[in-house]
């Protein structure tokens, strides 16, 4: 059962509150004093189970009209359930998955009507119960009530749940059992005797007074009366025995009938995961035909034209750019040059006085030499009057200037800008060329730019390389993996059909037990020995008949007839003490079952728990079988009584039991807790080992904690915050 939303209209002091419950951690209310938690509680568990008139009363609006309606949204078995409650009308509406399945009053106390029985097993089928007390006890921890509540008030309902059945009904069939066993047979200590030792007496009294009378005869009616009873007890056990070994036998089928309907369930199951992997198979291959259809491109140039069209657009273009920024740059440069002055200008070249002041140069250097011979010398002066002689040849101009630095620069500017500017031209048209061939392509596929045209075409050839390699399943392939499906659940119903008719043929194979069928298989054992010595027994009565059978008996036969009566009576009584002792000893093992299978895991669980809340210091819990009241062991000591538990502890245990009775409870329902700030008494460390676990708890069904300050907002977030009311006084004036 997992809680969704609860909605309350006009209740005490709530004029209209909507809960969301959060999912997976606990739900946190948070709110002060007389801000309306308890009543919202009192809501939201009367909208499950009900109102009595003198809460309905208690409960009257505040303020405004007199609503009080509540509508609690929830899940339960995989459905959808809207419960909608009129407190005042008494009307309860349920709606699951849009269909009203419920309209009546939806009483669970008190004197009950048909539709109120009707609303009781729709609360069993969500709860597993609907019990308003077991709910209160258990699931609803009220504010300081933690240890003031005892278990043992609901013992006898709680075992019920756990178990199936009713614990105390074991006890009464003991007690009726053992006094019937009592009036039969003398017990061991005690002096009274019953009416097995009763009809011995007699029996042997008439035995005396025919051995007396007729000693002869005497040996022949024991004969007869004795194979009589030997007789009826060799039916008694052929029956009984024939009985076990038919039940042993239907035993046997149903185990072999449940292990093949295990293997018929695995068998489904894979049958179930082949078809879905077929399916899907079959889906994504559709998927990728029309992802192909969607991203193919009719007569598209192959990728890598594209990728290399697309590199050299974005070269070209980059190129364009950095002969733009060459030309702009030469024109800068341009427009920053200066003209020389003007003399500088006009000054004629002088050629030949350089020249022969070179030679001169030349010569005294080649001079400063002479001192020592050297072919260094002779090479100076040699092209010292090469010099010289070049300085006469060239004739002077003295009226005509040479080309400036300026002018030259000037004329090779222009001629480099020249240059670029046909580069540029040439990039461009190549630019133009690729962007003619790049838009037809992109107006072919309609795609914006190269880029998503690469990637488009890309994603075709992945997605045809993924449909080459996926998995292909027919349609044919499918039809056969539906229609084992279809056969193996057509033989999962055949086999729960034989399980279910040899089940409600022999309901006593619901109860049996392995340990049940061994021991009726040792008490054929002892049977089939029983009647081996009451074969034996028998050929030896024939044989002393044989003897006996001449002898004339006269006056004792009404004796004789009295004594078969007593035998008879005092086989059955004895056969009836038999069946009484067995049946003793099974109920005895069923309550001893009971103890192992339902309370002692209870215990575990809640010794677990509190272990978990108080860090390891209280090691185990015990609970009574009949009272279930608790003790606890700390460390090595032994189980010590809750009375030597501090009020916080004492909690603590009580609590770690109510969390493990409702999972015990659960039986695979997820019953929600309601916690009304149950934790006052526990110190720091423990409430947040105590929060840590209720928000473990919470993964796996609904917590929902009251309080009224905000600590357990360190650890959760509050889904809803209650303000206190302003109250209205008669004239109207909020005070």
């Amino acid at each position: 059962m997992n809680f969704r939303s609860f909605r309350l209209t006009g209740f005490a002091q709530i004029q209209d509150v909507t809960l969301e419950f959060a999912e997976g951690a606990p739900s946190l209310i948070v709110g002060q004093n007389e801000s309306g938690k308890s009543h919202l509680l009192k809501a939201l568990i009367g909208t499950l189970f009900g109102l009595t008139p003198a809460d309905v009363n208690a409960c009257t609006p505040w303020q405004g009209e007199p609503v009080m309606c509540a509508t609690l949204d929830f899940e339960a078995n995989g459905e959808r359930i809207a419960l909608a409650r009129r407190f005042l009308d008494e009307r309860v509406e349920v709606i699951r998955d849009g269909e009203t399945i419920y309209d009546g009053r939806g009483r669970t106390f008190g004197r009950l009507i048909a539709e109120d029985e009707s609303y009781r097993e729709l609360l069993a089928g969500w709860l597993g119960f609907s019990e308003m007390e077991i709910f209160h006890d258990l699931i609803f921890v009220e504010q300081d009530q933690l240890s003031d509540r005892r278990l043992n008030k609901q013992a006898p309902e709680i075992k019920q749940l756990i178990t199936g059945s009713r614990e105390a009904s074991y006890e009464t069939a003991l007690n009726d059992l053992t006094v019937d066993l009592d009036k039969l047979k003398k017990l061991p200590r005690k002096r009274m005797d019953r009416e097995i030792e009763l009809l011995r007496q007699s029996r042997a009294e008439l035995l005396q007074r025919i051995a007396v009378a007729e000693q002869n005869e005497a040996a022949v009616v024991d004969l007869r009366e004795s194979e009589l009873g030997v007789r009826s007890n060799l039916t008694e056990i052929e029956t009984r025995r024939a009985a076990l070994a038919e039940l042993i036998e239907a035993h046997g089928t149903l185990v072999t009938l449940r292990e093949q309907q295990r293997e018929q369930s695995d068998d489904y199951q894979r049958a179930q995961r082949d078809l879905d992997a077929a399916q899907t198979s079959a889906t994504r291959r559709q998927e990728l035909l029309a992802e192909i259809a969607r991203l193919r491109v009719a007569e598209s140039p192959d990728l890598d034209t594209l990728r290399r069209t697309r590199f050299e657009l974005d070269e070209t273009a980059r190129t364009a750019q950095a002969l733009q920024a060459q030309i702009d740059a030469l024109e800068s440069r341009r427009d920053r040059s200066r003209p020389l002055p003007a003399d500088a200008a006009q000054s004629p070249r002088r050629p030949r006085s350089i020249l022969l002041i070179a030679a001169f140069a030349i010569a005294l250097a080649s001079l400063a030499g002479a001192a020592t011979v050297d072919p260094r010398l002779i090479t100076g002066l040699l092209f010292a009057l090469v010099v010289g002689a070049a300085a006469f040849i060239f004739p002077e101009a003295n009226g005509v200037p040479g080309p400036s630095r300026i002018q030259i620069e000037e004329q090779l500017a222009v001629q480099e800008r020249m240059r670029l500017e046909g580069e540029r031209e040439h990039v461009h048209h190549r630019l133009t060329d690729l962007r003619a061939h790049s838009e037809g392509w992109l107006a072919a596929a309609n795609e914006p730019d190269l880029a998503s045209l690469i990637d488009r075409i890309e994603r075709y050839q992945r997605a045809t390389i993924k449909l080459e390699n996926a998995p292909v399943a027919s349609a044919d392939e499918i039809a056969r993996l539906q229609s084992d499906q279809h056969d193996g659940l057509m033989r999962m119903a055949l086999i729960e059909q034989r399980i279910e008719q040899l089940e409600a043929d022999r309901p006593e194979l619901v109860t049996l037990t392995p340990e049940a069928v061994s021991r009726n298989r040792q008490t054929i054992e002892r049977l089939n020995a029983q009647q081996a010595e009451i074969d034996q027994t028998l050929r030896t009565n024939e044989i002393r008949h044989g003897v006996l059978s001449q002898t004339v008996v006269d006056d004792a036969a009404a004796l004789r007839v009295t004594l078969g009566e007593i035998d008879a009576e005092l086989a059955r009584k004895e056969q009836l003490a038999a069946a009484l002792e067995l049946a003793i000893d099974t109920l005895r093992d069923c309550v001893h079952t009971f103890q192992e299978n339902a309370l002692e895991p209870v215990a575990d669980d809640a010794g677990r728990l509190l272990r978990q809340i108080t860090g390891g210091r209280h090691q185990s819990v015990r609970l009574d079988q009949q009272t279930m009241e608790p003790a606890v062991r700390i460390g090595a000591r032994d189980d010590i009584d809750i009375t030597e538990l501090s009020r916080g502890t004492r909690d603590q245990l009580y609590l770690a039991i109510r969390l493990a009775l409702v999972d015990a409870l659960s039986g695979g329902i997820r019953l929600p807790l309601v916690l009304d700030d149950p934790c006052v008494h526990f110190d720091a460390e423990r409430l947040a080992a105590t929060s840590q676990l209720l928000s473990e708890i919470a993964r796996e069904r609904p917590v929902i904690i009251v309080t009224k300050d905000d600590t357990y907002s360190r650890w959760f977030t509050p889904v809803l915050r209650l303000q206190t009311p302003a109250l209205v006084t008669p004239n109207g004036v909020s005070s």
